[in-house]
Order: structure tokens, then sequence, then C-alpha cells
């Protein structure tokens, strides 16, 4: 098994790049005056991508970012009405899924940082606590506590709703992750009670 050359973590909210090798920090303070919820690398290591809040107390908007972990320049930031918290990316590598727990998700194009699409979702069904790409990059699917909704990845459109099985569904339960089978033809979906 090849061991990776660096490893991002997050220290008090402060991004840095620390080598496996010697343990000795690349770059610091990136994404400093913001508060980092989710980063993912891209498929060549080239470039990684971040979600998070702003940090001043009296504003609450979001940001998604993407930094080369070559320079650790920053290649683009684009804001969002709504704190983000997960960030995904497509199997194609070409958009990023931002979420927030409450409002609309957001797909963002990978190499300029524009906006795609605002995934339309009802208020109703309340937060979500997970989202994700179809492994052929074709939908995305949010996990709620009713149940998974479906988007089309290239309009950006709801297409369905699956609704948990009969009873599965309580005030105290929701799906909050999903796994696909290597084909693609089936999916687990982890149903947590929080009654326990």
């Amino acid at each position: 098994m090849k061991t990776p050359k660096a490893l991002w973590v997050i220290v008090a909210m402060v991004v840095v790049e620390s080598t496996l090798a010697t343990g000795s920090y690349l770059y610091q303070n990136l994404f400093e005056g913001t508060r980092v919820r989710s980063l993912v690398f891209s498929s060549d290591s080239q470039t990684v991508y971040g979600s998070g809040t702003e940090s001043h107390p009296k504003k609450r908007h979001g940001w998604t970012w993407a930094w080369s972990t070559k320079t650790g320049r920053l290649l683009w930031k684009s804001q969002a009405a709504e704190p983000m918290q997960l960030t995904r990316l497509s199997p194609e590598g070409d958009l990023l899924l931002t979420t927030p727990f409450q409002g609309e998700p957001k797909l963002w194009d990978t190499a300029t940082g524009r906006l795609r699409h605002s995934l339309k979702r009802d208020p109703a069904r309340g937060k979500i606590s997970e989202s994700y790409f179809t492994p052929d990059g074709k939908c995305i699917l949010g996990c709620f506590r009713e149940g998974i909704q479906v988007w089309d990845t290239q309009t950006g459109e709801p297409i369905a709703f699956w609704s948990l099985p009969e009873g599965e569904h309580t005030n105290y339960s929701w799906p909050n992750s999903l796994q696909f089978s290597a084909d693609g033809t089936k999916m687990l979906v982890q149903v947590v009670n929080g009654t326990g």
C-alpha cells in the first residue's frame, strides 16, 4: 500500500497540511477567520476543497473554497447564504456538493467556483443529516428524517422522494449513512435511532 505524502487536518478550526513522514506543517492559517466544517481532496490530490461558516458572530453565511496542495494558494472562494456543514466531490471530480443543515444544498463548478445549482427542497422535511452523489454521478441523495430526497445532478431538480418503510420513521430516528454496492445497483441505508 502506498503511503500518502500529506494529510490535511483541522486544529482549532485552522487548516494545516502535515507531512506523514516528518509531522512538520507545510501550510498554516489557510482558512483564518472562518470555521471549517468539511474538507475533501480532489482525485489527483492537487486540490483540497472545503466548506464552512463565517466566524463573525453577526454574519451567518457560508463559504466554499479550493486550495492548491502544491503551493497553499487559494484558487477560488465562493459565498453561500447558509453556513455549510458537508462537502462531497462528484465521481468525475467536476462538481462539488455542499450541504447545510438548514437551507438548500449547493452544486459548484470545481474549476471556477461558480454556483451551478441550488437544490430545491421542502422546508417541512427539516434538516439534512447527510448527502451523497450516486456512484454514476447522475443523482444526488439527501437524508431527511422521513426518507431520502433524490435530485437530478444535471438540472438540480428534485425527481423523487423515497420514504422510509412503514414503522421505521419516528421523531427520534433518521437515515444518516448510505453505502453503495460495487456495481452501483444497490444501496444500504443506515437508520439511527436517537432514543438510545
